[in-house]
């Protein structure tokens, strides 16, 4: 039990720890016992945290010691970076801090740590600001804890190298251009499922591998319009084989653009058919294991299918991350918006204007209909010709695209949507007559979409027509896939 004493004209504070009796000034004048004695119950708190994280943890309460209980702590409540947090302490912290008692750090100690990394030259600059940082939240739990009084990390601007790579070429380069994500989503020389899997990254700018992988077919609305849309609220977290909640922990969704929408229809109908032997369900993933539609990818073994992929094409070596820079980097290019580009790839985010504003739907359609990434002229070279459908998923399809009586359509309409069916599967989409013989397309798709008498939305043969439309795309589509596509 601690107690306050005067001494002259100061108030002082003694306890005892570990068998000794200590004695503090608390720089207080007498008259304000009050607040003399707030602080000897701190550094009562603090002493009785440290007893108790000494006796978890076996040993004096060093710097290093407190680590193992930190990252024990980060491990329990399901930290998906704890063991690159593990790595980082281990190699660059601990080596420099680790014999110190934990709340004898000061400030000083932080900042000569920091700048010895930065010296050494062997982290680039944002490393070393990550261990900065990890530092930061370390520290700040052990506040928290009542185990120290202040946090140490708290420097000065400046005393943080800058956010720049330690080779300030390579980010300019990370990227795909457009010729080279068209080639990795329709190259025959990549397994199919590969290719869709790098489609919904590069057209849709989900992050590959966690995002991709965690993606279900239930998280794909194809009930909306103009477009189809794609939920992303799960990523798969290959360390601990479990699906979690996105980096940003904000949902969003994405529009499905039309070329995207045809390699998804492909794989929905025939490619996924044939790697796990069966028609995809909703609560199935979009791009799963062989031959069990519930077990997710492995993000080690599909960067290695990335880089063995873009040997084989003769490309040189870029990440699989790149793919995900690449849409943003192709659409901003194309012309589309910056906050509009920000949504789709990063959520909802900013301030409480931010918080309470919803773009709309059309909106975001308009803007990845900017992307000009198509498929090639012939897509029997990338896409396998497909069986026949089954007789009740004919009629079922056939069904829910059966229009009402207050939406049916014209007679060339119509004719158009029975030529395209009957169509085999490398054959386009035929064209309205309007649309061949160079009238303006767009301006019959606009006309089509405002005159659309069910409340805008448009018929099959319509949309396929729009999307083809709207984008000035040249690419075949096969016929009787739509851009819109159930699952």
């Amino acid at each position: 039990m601690g107690y306050v004493f005067q001494r002259g004209n100061k108030l002082w504070i003694g306890y005892d720890f570990d068998g000794k009796r200590y004695q503090k000034a608390t720089g207080l004048n007498v008259g304000e016992e009050a607040k003399a004695r707030t602080v000897l119950k701190k550094i009562e708190a603090r002493l009785g945290a440290t007893a108790r994280a000494e006796e978890e943890a076996g040993a004096e309460l060093t710097v290093a010691e407190y680590a193992k209980l930190w990252i024990k702590a980060r491990r329990t409540r399901g930290v998906g970076t704890v063991d690159d947090d593990e790595t980082r302490l281990q190699k660059h912290a601990l080596p420099i801090i680790g014999t110190m008692h934990l709340h004898d750090v000061k400030v000083r100690h932080i900042r000569d740590l920091v700048h010895k990394l930065a010296a050494a030259k062997t982290l680039a600059p944002r490393s070393v600001r990550h261990v900065y940082g990890l530092l930061h939240t370390m520290f700040k739990d052990a506040l928290i804890d009542e185990l120290i009084e202040v946090n140490p990390c708290v420097l000065r601007r400046g005393d943080l190298p800058k956010k720049i790579d330690k080779d300030p070429e390579w980010r300019p380069t990370a990227i795909l251009t457009r010729q080279e994500v068209e080639q990795v989503i329709s190259d025959p020389r990549i397994a199919e499922e590969r290719r869709v899997f790098y489609a919904i990254s590069a057209l849709a700018g989900l992050r590959p591998p966690g995002e991709v992988s965690g993606l279900r077919w239930r998280a794909i609305d194809t009930t909306v319009t103009p477009l189809g849309r794609i939920t992303v609220a799960a990523s798969f977290n290959t360390k601990k084989k479990a699906l979690k909640t996105v980096k940003t922990e904000q949902p969003r969704t994405v529009p499905i653009h039309p070329t995207l929408a045809i390699l998804l229809e492909h794989w929905r109908t025939h490619g996924f058919v044939e790697l796990t032997g069966r028609k995809p369900e909703p609560d199935d993933l979009v791009i799963p294991r062989r031959r069990n539609a519930q077990e997710a990818r492995d993000g080690t073994i599909v960067n290695e299918a990335w880089h063995i992929d873009l040997t084989r094409l003769g490309l040189r070596p870029r990440r699989l991350y790149d793919l995900r820079r690449t849409f943003i980097t192709l659409l901003r290019e194309d012309g589309g918006r910056k906050d509009v580009v920000e949504w789709m790839s990063h959520g909802q985010r900013g301030d409480i204007v931010d918080v309470y504003t919803v773009i709309p739907w059309p909106l975001l359609c308009e803007e990845i209909l900017k992307l000009r990434v198509r498929l090639p002229e012939a897509p029997a070279a990338s896409l396998a010709a497909p069986p026949p459908p089954l007789a009740a998923e004919a009629a079922t399809g056939a069904a829910a695209r059966t229009p009402g009586p207050a939406s049916q359509p014209s007679a060339t309409e119509a004719g158009a949507s029975a030529n395209a069916a009957a169509a085999p599967m490398d054959s386009p989409a035929p064209q309205p007559p309007a649309a061949q013989d160079g009238g303006s397309a767009k301006s019959e798709a606009a006309t089509r979409t405002e005159g659309a008498s069910d409340g805008g939305r448009l018929q099959p043969a319509d949309m396929v027509t729009q999307l083809v439309d709207l984008t000035g795309a040249t690419q075949m589509i096969p016929a009787g896939i739509e851009p819109a596509f159930a699952t």
